[in-house]
Parts: C-alpha cells; sequence; structure tokens
C-alpha cells in the first residue's frame, strides 16, 4: 500500500482493537483473539479444500513449531503461528481442490445470501469474497452475539442448502474457521485488497466467485482497488442488487452457538479467579448455558455433583443435560468405566469418566445435525466425616469429538469445610462447561495461595476423530505403509504398552530376529465393554514410541477383529494373552471359542509366544493346556532365549 493511498477516512461502524478493553484468546487448533465491539477477518473453507498430504504436511509442521516454541507461549509466539497457518492454507485452498461447490452460481448466491441474513440484526458484514471452495468475510458482532454464533449459524444453514441441491450427505465445511481480529484502520485497508483480488490471484473465470462491500463503505472510498473507478467487474454482487434472504434460516440464536475451547492462560487482562472474565449470577450464568445448544453427558463421582443441582434448578436444563450420573460407590464406577481403575480419584480416571460420557452423550442425542454433545466428568476426595490421609483434591475432564481437557487440583487441607470445598468443585465444573459451550462468563473462583489448577489437553487432527467415532478401523502412526500393505504377511505386537517398558522392546527385537521380519506394534485403542482411550492417553502411549513409530492405532479389541484387519499376521503375544485366547468364558462356551479359533486358522494368522511370570511361577507355552488347534497356531520362544519379568501393571503401582 502506497503512502497516499490510505488518505481515507474510517469507514462507518468500523472498530479495531483498543488497548484499554480487555482481549480473551481461546485456541483449539489455531488461537481466537475476542474483544467485545471489535471487527474481525474471517475465513472458512469447504472439508474438502486442502488435500489430505498438506494436511498431514500442515500437522507435522505444526508438531515441529511446538516443540520449538513450548509452553508458555507468548502472544507473539500465537500471532506467528496464526500467520504461518494461514499462508500456508489459503495458498492450497487457493490450488482450487475438492468439490467446489461454489462454482455453481444458484449456490454461490445461497452462500451471500446467508452471509447478509444476519445483517444489522446479530453483526454487520462489511464484505465478502466467495471463493469456490472457500469464504472471506469481514464481520463485526452486534451486542451480546458471539463470532462464533454468527459463523456456525451461516455454514449450518449453507451446508443443508448445499447438501439439499446436490443430493449430497455427509460433511461440507471444515469445523473451525480462521479468523483474526482487524488491529486497525490500516490493517482492514490490507484485509479488503487482499480478499479482493483473492479471485485474481487464483486465476479464476469471472462466474466462478462472487464479492461484495457494503454500500456505505463504497461511498467513502472503501472499495476494492480494481473497481475504485466505480466499474464493476464480473462476479461482483453490486450494492443495490437484491440479495434473496430465507426465513428463519438458520433458525433461534438459542440452537446456533458455536462451542468454544477454552480460554487460555494467555488471555490479555486475566484476573486471578475468573479469568478475566464477566462474573454473572449463578442464575444468569446457567441460563446462558441452557441457551446454547450443546448438550451434555455428566458423570460425578466423590465431589461436584451440587454442579448437577445447580443446572437442573434453572428451568431450561434439558437444553444442556442428556444425562447425570452419580457412580459413587466402587462397584457403581466400575461398572460405568467397564471394568476396574488404578484408583478412583485421578487424572486417568476422571478422562475415562469423560470419555463414557461423551460416548454416552452420543448414543442420547436424537439429531445427528445438532451440534456435537459433549462429556464432563468429576472425581474428588473431599473433607468428609471422618480424617483422610491423603490431599483433599478434585480432578475434571472435558470430552469433545476433538478434544480432551483435564483440570485437577489439590486444595489446601483443612482451610474448607466440606460444604465450601464441594461449592468451588462445582463451580469448576460449570466454568468446564461454559468453556465448552461457547458461554463468555465465567463464575469467580477464589483458590489460596499454593492451590494450582494444572491443565493437561490434546486435540486430534480428522483422521484420529474418525477412529475414535467408528468410521475409521486403523491408522498407521510411522512412515512407509500404504493402504494395501496391511493385507500381506506380518508381525504385530498389540498390547496396551501402559506403559511401554525393556522388555517389549526386547520382545520385539527378539522376535524380529526370530521371524525375519520387521515388527509393527499394534494399540488397540478400544477395548470389550469399555470406552475408548481418550486423547491426552492416546498421545501419551503413542509418544512412548518416538518419532513415526511403526505403530498401528486400531478398534480391534479382540484377536478376531485383529485377523480381519490384519490376515496373515504372525502376532507377537505373552503366555498370559494366549491363555486368555484360549479361555471359552470370552466367547460364551467352548462352542463359540472354537469357532473363532477356527476363523484365526482360515485367516492365516499364527502367534510367537513369550513365556511368562503369572501366579509367582514362569510359564513358557510348553506348560500351558491349550485347545489342539489353537496350540497348531502357535510357536514358542522358549525361556532359554527370552525371559523378563517387568509387568505394565507393577510398574503402575510404583509410578503411583
Amino acid at each position: 500500500m502506497t503512502s497516499d493511498s490510505f488518505n481515507l477516512n474510517p469507514p462507518p461502524g468500523f472498530r479495531g482493537l483498543l488497548p484499554d478493553i480487555p482481549v480473551h484468546i481461546y485456541h483449539r487448533h489455531l488461537p481466537h483473539w475476542r474483544q467485545n465491539g471489535a471487527t474481525y477477518f474471517v475465513t472458512f473453507r469447504l472439508a474438502d479444500a486442502i488435500p489430505q498430504q498438506h494436511l498431514s504436511a500442515l500437522k507435522r509442521w505444526r508438531a515441529t513449531w511446538e516443540r520449538e516454541h513450548p509452553e508458555p507461549r507468548s502472544e507473539e509466539d500465537w500471532e506467528e503461528f496464526a500467520r504461518a497457518i494461514t499462508s500456508r492454507s489459503e495458498r492450497w485452498m487457493d490450488e482450487g481442490f475438492g468439490e467446489c461447490v461454489f462454482q455453481n452460481p444458484d449456490l454461490a448466491k445461497e452462500m451471500s445470501s446467508a452471509l447478509l441474513h444476519f445483517q444489522g440484526d446479530r453483526c454487520e458484514t462489511f464484505g465478502f469474497v466467495v471463493m469456490p471452495n472457500h469464504v472471506h468475510a469481514i464481520i463485526k458482532p452486534i451486542g451480546t452475539f458471539r463470532l462464533e454464533q454468527i459463523v456456525r449459524s451461516v455454514k449450518g444453514f449453507v451446508a443443508r442448502k448445499v447438501n439439499t441441491a446436490l443430493k449430497r450427505t455427509g460433511q461440507l465445511w471444515e469445523p473451525e474457521s480462521h479468523d483474526r481480529a482487524i488491529r486497525d484502520e490500516e490493517h482492514l485497508y490490507r484485509v479488503i485488497q487482499y480478499i479482493g483480488k483473492n479471485p485474481a490471484k487464483a486465476h479464476l473465470p469471472t462466474e466462478s466467485w462472487v464479492r461484495w462491500i457494503h454500500p456505505e463503505w463504497e461511498k467513502c472510498g472503501w472499495v476494492f482497488q480494481d473497481v475504485a473507478g466505480g466499474a464493476a467487474v464480473g462476479g461482483e454482487l453490486s450494492s443495490d442488487q437484491e440479495v434473496h434472504r430465507t426465513a428463519d434460516a438458520t433458525g433461534s440464536t438459542d440452537r446456533n452457538v458455536h462451542r468454544t475451547a477454552a480460554v487460555t492462560d494467555q488471555a490479555v487482562h486475566r484476573t486471578v479467579g475468573n479469568d478475566g472474565l464477566e462474573s454473572p449470577s449463578y442464575g444468569s450464568f446457567i441460563e446462558n448455558l441452557h441457551a446454547t445448544p450443546t448438550k451434555a453427558a455428566l458423570a460425578v463421582t466423590g465431589g461436584g455433583a451440587a454442579a448437577i443441582s445447580e443446572l437442573l434448578a434453572v428451568p431450561g436444563a434439558s437444553g444442556t443435560v442428556l444425562e447425570a450420573i452419580v457412580p459413587y460407590s466402587k462397584r457403581s464406577l466400575e461398572s460405568f468405566l467397564g471394568g476396574a481403575c488404578d484408583s478412583a480419584c485421578s487424572e486417568p480416571t476422571v478422562r475415562a469418566l469423560a470419555m463414557a460420557a461423551w460416548m454416552r452423550a452420543r448414543q442420547l442425542v436424537e439429531d445427528e445435525e445438532a451440534t456435537p454433545p459433549i462429556g464432563v466428568a468429576c472425581t474428588a476426595s473431599l473433607a468428609s466425616n471422618r480424617p483422610k490421609r491423603g490431599p483433599h483434591r478434585a480432578h475434571l475432564a472435558l470430552q469433545t469429538t476433538d478434544e480432551t481437557r483435564s483440570l485437577s487440583i489439590t486444595f489446601e487441607k483443612g482451610a474448607r469445610s466440606r460444604a465450601e470445598e464441594e461449592r468451588l468443585t462445582a463451580d469448576l465444573i460449570l466454568n468446564l462447561i461454559a468453556q465448552a459451550c461457547g458461554v463468555d462468563q465465567q463464575l469467580p473462583l477464589e483458590f489460596r495461595e499454593g492451590e494450582k489448577l494444572v491443565k493437561h489437553s490434546a486435540t486430534a487432527g480428522e483422521d484420529l476423530c474418525e477412529l475414535i467415532a467408528g468410521s475409521l478401523d486403523a491408522i498407521f502412526m510411522g512412515d512407509g505403509i500404504e493402504e494395501g500393505e496391511r493385507h500381506t504377511r506380518g508381525l504385530i505386537f498389540p498390547g496396551a504398552f501402559n506403559p511401554l517398558h525393556e522388555g517389549h522392546r526386547q520382545m520385539a527385537e527378539v522376535a524380529a530376529e526370530r521371524m525375519g521380519l520387521p515388527v509393527e506394534f499394534e494399540l488397540a485403542i478400544v477395548n470389550v465393554d469399555k470406552p475408548p482411550l481418550d486423547y491426552i492417553e492416546i498421545d501419551r502411549r503413542v509418544g512412548q514410541f518416538g518419532d513415526d513409530p511403526p505403530l498401528w492405532l486400531t478398534r480391534t479389541a479382540t484377536f478376531i477383529e485383529k485377523s480381519r484387519l490384519f490376515p496373515r499376521a504372525t502376532f507377537v503375544v505373552g503366555a498370559d494373552t494366549i491363555v486368555r485366547i484360549a479361555n471359552p468364558l470370552y466367547y460364551g462356551g467352548e462352542a463359540a471359542r472354537d469357532v473363532a479359533i477356527a476363523e484365526l486358522a482360515d485367516r492365516a494368522c499364527r502367534f510367537l509366544v513369550f513365556g511368562r511370570l503369572m501366579s509367582e511361577e514362569f510359564h513358557p507355552l510348553s506348560n500351558i493346556e491349550l485347545p489342539c488347534q489353537l496350540l497348531d497356531l502357535c510357536d514358542e520362544v522358549p525361556e532359554t532365549d527370552f525371559r523378563t519379568d517387568i509387568s505394565s501393571t507393577e510398574l503402575r503401582k510404583h509410578e503411583r
């Protein structure tokens, strides 16, 4: 921009970032800045607008960036990150990949109409460009309406229109939009010219795009440079052109609030105890929760049940609560989780509870087009009517389609009554739900000196989300495996690897040398009658293998399922595993077991069996009684070639 090109008065309605108003920052995969009254540059794309190989490259770049920029990350770090992601993404979007549905003029018109549907009501849209596979817009929310809410409503309406017109189903949009708060008039000018030149930069024919600038801005000279003289170009939507607006196109406000991730510790003007956000009354706070379209299943044990009471006490609770369960006894907790846990009050257990709650929520949501539900959990050990040896503490977790988040706090022992600890725990739960629902309010929290929230989170890429949801059956985490290669004979080492230890590595070395094949590890993220592993847990276990591990993530809970995924494979197992495979109790009887073993044989699968210490006695394969048809599928690694008595279970006990 030349120095004399900016002799313009500020356009009507525009407001940039102001230094004396708090800025709230949150991030999912991307950072998002929010300030009341600000104007935003928003980009949202079709789900298939960027090829998978580019998304994989972007994922690797992000992992490198995060290693080079460890937490805590500054505002400058996040600015650099956003610029880099945006630059790469928009270059790829301009390549015209995917369905490019907005090449259809009628659908481009629907997109334009939707962008102007809330004009003067929920937002001011000052300009936009509709490209074949993505959209740029300049939007200023009005009053209490949030940018996420507006964008989600627009995208939801257009998705229904496009799917109906093209007789298609499935996801249209990439869920997360790029957005940046526009700093000042000079920044605004650059944004307008950038989006205005986007069609020419992408070498698009005039019938493949639509752009528009607010007529009041045109009068002030705020125009795209190539129409500064007043001549409209092809693809231009003139300011006086009638734009079709569909009545009730996106539904009521309370059904279209977009879920956002938590406000992070990087928030500007952050105040201790309430994340720098407005501190509402209980009633209005919970009314705001109920007004969002996000519904939750809750599981609370040991403390925090007051959060359920608060939610149910305010009218409209059915808008938020799908189900609330308090699995208080040991047996109830194990029943809800599908098995025993190492510790009832721990961060891993609360994540498992949140995942189980999320799985229930998915079952209970009736409308497949609804906002994805969430699972929220808490496990606590609070002041009781008898002294406790351990610390008073609470663990909370949130599970969504693409994120696992946990919060843990240890209370100062004896500083509060049971009721006070319960109240604080309940408020933490309600704040966590509010963050997930996109409510820009938080209940005030009063912590004592030394009390600190310990936070963990992990987000998942599209492939892992699909694996959890069941639309993928496996993901290979390393390099060099094509889709068809898993159907050839291989050496697969399945396990929970919780943790991965030296015994596992030695077994892999012995197996590889004995069979003359490389070992590929397999971690099943699902287990029979248990919730899937959450994203934090998956990150932790995968991280044990280092970079580009020869590791499969699968949904195969049983060896029959593994044989279908890996026919002709040899499975590396311990003697304890082969005993379980032979146990008829896992099949409902001997006849069903024998049918399963026959299926393993039909798929040419075999087992390489290592001896294990069981009931304080070492058992090689030769000491184990097995059905003949299973024994025929087994090869033994003798004790003289390998023995180690390391146990993952014992290692976890020592870690606690």
